[in-house]
């Protein structure tokens, strides 16, 4: 910020190539901060109002330090969460899942909608402050295929505790429930029904999904899964990442459901589980390393 020959202030903000979104993934990047911090730094960097005051400090670091045109992104994300109609735990889970679970609303005596609009007002506060005549206009739906992956992605962690609707499992138990009668049937819609399911859902499921799933589980099991956001595979993963995968798996991860799929999604053996978790004679104690390169030395055999 800097004054002119006539007195008025001027703002400059940082234009980073690198910035796309100034929303609510920018802010809940800053989880870990306060992490790594020394007592001492903390004591001297931290404001004092403790952790509430230094996520709201990053609500209004947004504004002074970006354009306007990113940093208004912040307001639309806040209120499309708070005006919307998910349940408020299914606000909760989500933040902690952003934030690794390092601030707890609920700690602080908030539930995550007051959160939010804690949040909204130190940053249309910030706004207000270079912009007196500031209205925050009201959220505009996203439309943008890449930005509602994104917004998948960044859930996946805490998906399997994200509450879904009854209605949505109803109409997924539904269309399950007449897929699996057409094959049953043997109509010839079925392959087309499975294709428009996969779609609404993002999954890949295949004819054997549905004509068998009463082996394993039942029918609102599946419809629960189908519901979770499917596990694409991840660009350029690296070895060490996979084995990083199959190290949280061995440990027994309260997130081993979603690191199963991530495996499964990037690598071609079949049955990577079972040498994981139940391994042939030959890779009994071996290395994480070792189990990934079995996995992704796998090849089909060409019939």
């Amino acid at each position: 910020m800097a004054e002119n020959d006539e007195g008025d202030v001027e703002y400059e903000f940082r234009e980073d190539i690198y910035v796309e979104d100034v929303g609510l993934t920018w802010v809940t990047s800053s989880w870990d901060l306060p992490r790594g911090l020394s007592p001492e730094d903390a004591e001297r960097y931290l404001p004092k109002g403790g952790p509430v005051e230094f996520w709201l400090g990053l609500a209004e670091l947004a504004v002074e330090s970006f354009d306007r045109s990113h940093a208004r992104q912040l307001g639309q994300d806040v209120r499309r969460l708070s005006e919307s109609a998910l349940p408020d735990e299914a606000i909760r889970t989500v933040w902690l899942g952003a934030t690794h679970g390092c601030f707890d609303p609920a700690e602080h005596g908030m539930d995550a909608r007051t959160w939010l609009r804690r949040i909204e007002d130190a940053w249309l506060a910030a706004v207000c402050r270079i912009d007196p005549a500031f209205v925050p206009p009201p959220p505009r739906p996203v439309t943008e295929r890449a930005l509602r992956q994104a917004v998948l992605e960044a859930i996946h962690p805490v998906a399997n505790d994200l509450p879904v609707c009854r209605e949505r499992l109803d109409e997924l138990s539904g269309e399950i429930a007449r897929i699996a009668g057409l094959l049953a049937g043997g109509s010839g819609d079925a392959d087309q029904a499975i294709t428009a399911f996969n779609a609404m859902t993002g999954h890949a499921y295949g004819a054997l999904d549905f004509a068998e799933y009463e082996g394993s589980r039942s029918l609102e099991e599946f419809a629960r899964e189908a519901a979770r956001p499917a596990r694409p595979p991840v660009a350029d993963i690296t070895r060490r990442e996979l084995a990083e995968i199959v190290r949280r798996l061995r440990e027994g991860s309260l997130e081993s459901d979603y690191y199963l799929r991530l495996l499964e999604a990037n690598v071609s053996h079949p049955r990577v589980g079972d040498l994981v978790f139940s391994p042939p004679d030959g890779l009994r104690d071996v290395s994480e390393e070792e189990i990934v390169g079995e996995a992704v030395q796998y090849r089909p055999i060409a019939l």
